[in-house]
């Protein structure tokens, strides 16, 4: 026991009461010794439980001392690896990747990964460097990241360097590669860093790192190249990126405008921009200097497709603005000029690579649309076969049948054409496939194809342009202003009160020679509508009021003279173009259920007839036909030395066809008398000749009866 309690026992018994000391003290002397012996035992017990207690205690601290060291130590790891990060995420910032640029594309990413592999199987070129295959495997590579699919997109990234470290010739970018060879490279090393760091290898990154070369490092074309790369990469997220890419482009060419490409990617821009902002407007001198730049440096044959379609959109738009050529020839024999430019273009690009689908399927489009005596339906179908044939899939080439069918009377064809590449992305194939079916039937109801665009083309042009025309279709055809106004139109307004899709309108449904501001439309019909208010309930003066109170808001000098009435006769305009353009509606227009190629076409439109019953289980041979009918009507003149009636005609429709971007372009053909006729070597052996001058002088329109 312990001295205290000893001493504190002995105090107890003393104070106990002897009632019978002579008889208790034996009893009394015994229980002390019990006592005594229990405490003994109790203070034992105790003292070895204290014992054990102590050396636990002791044990603990030791293992949480232990503990405490080792969590300390994992701290101090985590924060070294932190700052470790930080400081490799913060040099990834100053490296140009893809993966750190943040595009945003309308599509689900899985919509978006297939089409833009799908456009990698097309790619047919004979150049080993292939320049467009390496911005859209980079893309690949960047979306597989967004996914989170970092295996995928080291794949690709792979391939990427393939291409970069071939020993074989670059062909048309060989100058190009070796000027830019710095700025590729970055590019890919800075997306292999993002990779790593998403799988947590910073041992990898810091050596990529380490023998990176820096931006400010580079020398002016490689400086460049980053910023014309991005441009590539942005111009492939639709109308959004692409006008992200003309800033960039531009940042391009003032370190180096040197590279024909800059120049090329600066005219491709302007020109997808203007077909969806400005789509009734000439090209611009800038869209049209940057591409003949491209040109004059490097005879690419995308170059050259590009700058033929410039030129054939130039002469189209300003023979559809102008209303009158009498007395004009110098503007005359500028459209001459423009178009025969077009067509020698198309011609060198055919002859340069005429394995390629791109180039076979814009060469389609270019010799099916060009006017008189330049048409060259013939060879039109012979590249939309082949292009057909190497890239089945691609919209535009099912777009740009369905216009050739649509030529030729095959609306059935054409229809099925048109409803496949617009499945297939391209809007203006939609717009067509309406148009056919509303001129076949006056009944048809294109409202749930319309609703069904909206859901499928997200991007604002295309929403703007599909809910203008549902109101376009409510206000003329079904005379309602009221859903057209507060349904379909209002939502545009109130989105983008200035867009020119308000401003500059044309219906799908009528045949409109000129646009009609919607603006100026609603305020007239909703004056004269006030007029007559003995006739209109409260709900529609209600109405009329609200649309003359948005537009005086928006534009305040809206003339305030007598309203005119507009849409009276812009439908009478649309049945007097109707039944003009009856019997020659041409290519797919809005000229009525009529019409027709030139003399001869006939064998032509059998040929494709046969392939499309052969194709669809049908009996009927494959036959070679013979020319369109621009070398029929081409063959005629040179004969009696002067021109047809026939080539005289006027091929006028408002339909917009397919662009290879998947935008719309209004086409109306223009056609006049020239005094060339260009040479066609894959259907004439005969050299270009020229016409009597004295004939070069018929520019009217073809009269009714003719």
């Amino acid at each position: 026991m312990l001295d205290d309690e000893v001493d504190e026992v002995v105090a107890s018994l003393g104070n106990i009461a002897l009632v019978d000391k002579n008889v208790d003290e034996h009893l009394t002397a015994e229980k002390s010794c019990e006592d005594d012996t229990q405490k003994a035992k109790l203070h034992e017990k105790s003292s070895k439980e204290k014992t054990e207690k102590n050396i636990e205690i002791d044990d603990n601290h030791s293992n949480e001392s232990s503990k405490g060291t080792e969590i300390g130590a994992e701290e101090i790891d985590r924060t070294e690896q932190s700052d470790r990060e930080s400081k490799i995420r913060e040099h990834l910032l100053t490296l140009q990747c893809p993966l750190s640029w943040k595009w945003k594309c309308d599509k689900f990413e899985e919509e978006f990964i297939a089409k833009t592999i799908q456009k990698v199987k097309e790619i047919e070129e004979e150049i080993s460097f292939q320049w467009r295959h390496f911005i859209l495997t980079l893309i690949l590579c960047n979306e597989y990241y967004r996914i989170k699919d970092i295996d995928s997109a080291f794949n690709e990234l792979r391939k990427c360097e393939a291409l970069i470290n071939s020993s074989d010739s670059k062909g048309y970018f060989e100058s190009f590669f070796q000027a830019t060879k710095n700025a590729l490279l970055h590019l890919i090393l800075g997306c292999k860093c993002y990779l790593y760091l998403e799988k947590g290898n910073l041992e990898e990154m810091e050596k990529i790192l380490k023998g990176i070369c820096k931006e400010e490092d580079m020398d002016n074309p490689c400086k460049a190249a980053l910023w014309g790369i991005k441009a590539a990469v942005a111009m492939e997220y639709g109308y959004e990126g692409t006008k992200m890419s003309v800033q960039y482009v531009e940042k391009a060419l003032e370190l180096d405008k040197e590279q024909a490409e800059w120049h090329f990617l600066l005219g491709k821009c302007l020109g997808r921009i203007r077909r969806i902002d400005k789509f009734n407007e000439v090209p611009a001198h800038e869209e049209l200097k940057a591409l003949e730049e491209a040109v004059k440096m490097a005879r690419n044959p995308s170059y050259i497709i590009f700058l033929a379609q410039c030129y054939r959109e130039a002469a189209f738009k300003v023979y559809s603005l102008t209303s009158n050529f009498e007395g004009n020839d110098a503007l005359k024999c500028k459209i001459n000029q423009m178009n025969l430019r077009s067509y020698e273009l198309y011609q060198e690009a055919l002859e340069f690579q005429g394995n390629c689908s791109h180039v076979n399927m814009r060469c389609a489009q270019g010799f099916h649309k060009l006017p008189y005596p330049y048409q060259d339906l013939k060879l039109a179908k012979e590249c939309c076969e082949k292009a057909m044939r190497m890239a089945p899939d691609n919209p535009m080439v099912h777009h740009i049948r369905g216009s050739i069918c649509n030529l030729e009377k095959d609306y059935e064809i054409a229809k099925r054409h048109y409803k496949k590449a617009g499945e297939l992305g391209a809007y203006g194939a939609y717009m067509d496939l309406m148009r056919i079916e509303y001129i076949q039937d006056s009944s048809y109801d294109p409202v749930p194809l319309l609703e069904s665009m909206l859901i499928q083309y997200k991007e604002v042009p295309r929403t703007t342009e599909t809910l203008c025309q549902l109101g376009s279709y409510y206000f003329f055809i079904k005379n309602d202003m009221s859903t057209a106004l507060r349904k379909y139109w209002l939502q545009v307004i109130q989105e983008n009160p200035q867009s020119e899709k308000l401003k500059i309108h044309k219906s799908t449904f009528l045949h409109m020679r000129k646009p009609v501001n919607i603006y100026e439309l609603l305020y007239d019909e909703a004056r004269l509508a006030l007029r007559n208010t003995d006739l209109n309930s409260d709900d529609d003066i209600k109405l009329f009021r609200e649309i003359i109170d948005i537009c005086l808001d928006l534009f305040p000098e809206l003339d305030t003279g007598s309203p005119i009435q507009r849409r009276k006769m812009i439908l009478d305009e649309s049945r007097r173009n109707g039944r003009k353009n009856g019997g020659h509606r041409g290519r797919g227009g809005r000229g009525g259920r009529s019409t027709g190629g030139g003399r001869g076409s006939g064998r032509v439109r059998e040929q494709w007839r046969s392939e499309e019953r052969e194709r669809s289980g049908g009996h009927d041979r494959y036959e070679n036909g013979t020319a369109g009918p621009s070398q029929r009507n081409t063959h005629q003149n040179i004969r009696t030395g002067g021109v047809s009636r026939r080539g005289r005609e006027q091929w006028r429709s408002n339909d917009r066809n397919e662009n290879g971007d998947g935008s719309s372009e209004g086409n109306s053909d223009q056609s006049f008398t020239t005094r060339f006729v260009p040479r066609n070597r894959y259907t004439d052996s005969r050299p270009g000749q020229r016409f009597n001058r004295r004939n070069d002088t018929n520019w009217r329109e073809r009269r009714d009866d003719e």
